[in-house]
């Protein structure tokens, strides 16, 4: 019985497919058959149509020799070269339209701008990832108008892969799913890097692919039912997508082109004089505007006379950067037309990069991490003995990981946070971008005696507890020997218990417009971090300024700065006591340590050499990959 119904079906699809399929198709649009197939090679068709290329030299990577041709109307002088590694997909009937080359997508044996339009129908999930960038670069290569290409996406897709794999009952649909998922299928940060600048469509829903692609196989059934129900549900754009179009235009060099655009979102506007995060932000911001249009989105923006954001929006108008700020809709940044969007903060990607994915799927994003949350909050957790903190880490840490992994590039400040997230994830794809410091000489002709000097935001809390710390547990001791030292607090929103430290040997300046004349004034700077991320903007100044610096081993993290050369670092409470001490009574290490800080961070940190970082991040979008260096 089950013979007799499987010769059936198979006179039944080999009727349809030969005498019905292709007039009812041309008629309705609906493929009576592998209605796949009929979905990938129409939505191709119709590209080429709409950019009037049916008269065009078409070369077709990894189809079968008359695919795409039972689709395309060619016109006179159209002509299509098919190029496959399997002898057995090209063969078929003689065509003065349609020509076989057997070769390999990843080394086409064509010369450069060779055809008009390149296609690769559902091919990309069958070549290694590890190939797939080589595939792109000759894609680009051969055409001198277009690439279209069709493709399953991942890692959303590859769940609906296994499903298939699973349920399947066809010996050459599990082949071909088994092929699919160990390669793994591309996806779309792939598909930015290695083809910048490409418009991504999503087409297919992925519930009604592996619904059809179940239907397909059942006898009798699987004539008929999968492509109507196609047919009824193809136009649905609801997620979870499985397959995509993705259309690349080849930049015409005869063209002067504009600027690209950079579109940066940030919790709020670069307060430059508030702390070292948002130095770090504005001075970035000024090397990108040289170099392309900038706009910026600021989250949250504060009317009150004390932070006065105005004067950041003028700052960054003097740039040459739009700012959406006080008012503004998200239709109005829509018409800015951005080639690339940076996210400042972990948290404020979690809020927005959603939104920017669905509305602009084709756009790259990266996210500056600033520093590595969770690693400092894990610090703070386990110094404070706070099972509280600890579990508010853990949560961080999980945030924090899944969203990085949603974008296409990461920031980080230094070496040792870059560490830390490959510990975790072996495949992100990240950048050093340090602070920056410019060099401005800095007048310590007249130094205050025995004067030490703190500077730190305090709605950061490392600072408010290194206060606390320093202040309870340390300078008593340096009191006890010099009883006439003096320490400067200064810094933007003090906290009660940091103002509560105030007495005749402590003195709590809140916010001021300049650090300089501290840095001008202050004997030393200490930095008693017990813990933290990212670079430390405050040692990062004061080495540049001249000013000797004691610190812990968490000021100097991502720094491969050496005791006693560049600075004094210091563990316990008496060893940093006696740090302090020994830089007041002896000027000789004082100006040691001075100029080769100096020389230390104008090689490392100055304008010039975090340019050549952020330009190496941000043209990987906008030129792709150099396989070269790989």
């Amino acid at each position: 019985m089950i013979k007799f119904i499987q010769k059936i079906d198979s006179f039944l699809r080999n009727f349809l497919e030969h005498n019905i399929k292709k007039y009812f198709s041309e008629k309705t649009g609906i493929a009576l058959l592998d209605f796949d197939v009929f979905n990938r090679h129409s939505q191709i068709e119709r590209k080429i149509r709409e950019n009037d290329l049916c008269d065009s030299f078409i070369l077709d990577v990894g189809g079968r020799l008359h695919s795409l041709k039972k689709f395309l109307p060619l016109k006179d002088s159209g002509r299509i070269i098919v190029l496959n590694r399997t002898k057995d997909d090209l063969i078929g009937p003689p065509d003065n339209k349609v020509y076989p080359v057997q070769g390999d997508g990843a080394c086409l044996p064509f010369a450069d701008n060779t055809f008009d339009v390149v296609t690769s129908i559902t091919t990309l999930e069958h070549v290694d990832k590890q190939e797939r960038p080589l595939h792109f670069q000759e894609l680009q290569r051969v055409t001198r108008r277009k690439v279209l290409i069709y493709v399953p996406i991942g890692p959303e897709g590859d769940v609906y892969e296994r499903k298939l794999y699973r349920w399947s009952l066809n010996d050459h649909i599990k082949i071909m799913t088994k092929q699919h998922i160990d390669n793994g299928l591309p996806t779309l940060k792939e598909i930015r890097l290695g083809l910048p600048g490409s418009k991504i469509t999503p087409v297919q829903n992925a519930n009604v692919w592996l619904y059809c692609m179940v239907l397909k196989q059942v006898p009798l059934l699987g004539v008929l039912l999968p492509s109507l129900l196609f047919a009824a549900l193809r136009h649905l754009r609801v997620k979870p997508f499985y397959e995509y179009l993705i259309e690349y235009e080849k930049p015409d060099d005869s063209v002067v082109t504009k600027k690209k655009s950079i579109l940066i979102v940030s919790k709020c506007l670069p307060r430059f004089d508030r702390g070292s995060g948002h130095v770090r932000m504005f001075e970035i911001i000024k090397l990108l505007s040289k170099d392309y249009s900038v706009a910026f989105v600021a989250e949250d923006f504060s009317r009150s006379a004390e932070l006065n954001d105005r004067q950041y929006v003028k700052a960054l108008n003097n740039l040459g950067v739009k700012v959406f700020a006080e008012k503004y809709t998200w239709k109005e940044i829509e018409r800015t037309n951005f080639d690339l969007v940076v996210c400042s903060w972990y948290d404020t990607a979690m809020r927005r990069l959603p939104f920017i994915r669905m509305k602009f799927p084709s756009i790259p994003i990266i996210i500056d991490s600033v520093d590595v949350h969770f690693a400092r909050e894990l610090q703070m957790a386990q110094i404070l003995h706070n099972k509280r903190l600890l579990k508010k880490a853990q949560k961080t840490k999980r945030d924090e990981l899944g969203i990085y992994r949603r974008a296409d590039q990461i920031w980080a400040v230094t070496d040792a946070d870059k560490q830390i997230l490959h510990e975790n994830d072996p495949e992100m794809d990240i950048y050093i971008i340090p602070n920056v410091h410019e060099f401005d000489p800095v007048d310590r002709s007249n130094i205050e005696p025995n004067s030490l000097l703190f500077i730190g935001n305090f709605l950061h809390h490392p600072n408010v507890d290194a206060m606390l710390y320093f202040c309870n547990s340390v300078f008593p001791k340096i009191l006890q020997k010099m009883p006439e030292v003096v320490l400067y607090i200064v810094g933007n929103a003090p906290t009660k218990e940091v103002r509560a430290l105030e007495s005749e040997s402590v003195k709590v300046t809140g916010w001021v417009p300049e650090t300089r004349p501290y840095l001008e004034k202050c004997h030393l700077e200490i930095v008693p971090l017990r813990f933290g991320g990212g670079l430390k903007g405050k040692v990062g100044e004061a080495m540049m300024a001249g000013i000797p610096v004691v610190t812990t081993p968490v000021g100097i993290q991502g720094m491969d700065v050496e005791d006693g050369t560049h600075l004094l670092v210091r563990n316990t409470d008496e060893e940093f006591a006696e740090g302090v001490l020994s830089l007041l009574n002896d000027a000789d290490l004082c100006r040691g340590l001075s100029g080769n800080s100096i020389e230390y961070i104008r090689k490392r940190y100055a304008p010039t050499e975090v340019e050549k970082e952020i330009k190496a991040s941000v043209q990987k979008f906008f030129e792709g990959p150099d396989l070269n260096s790989q």
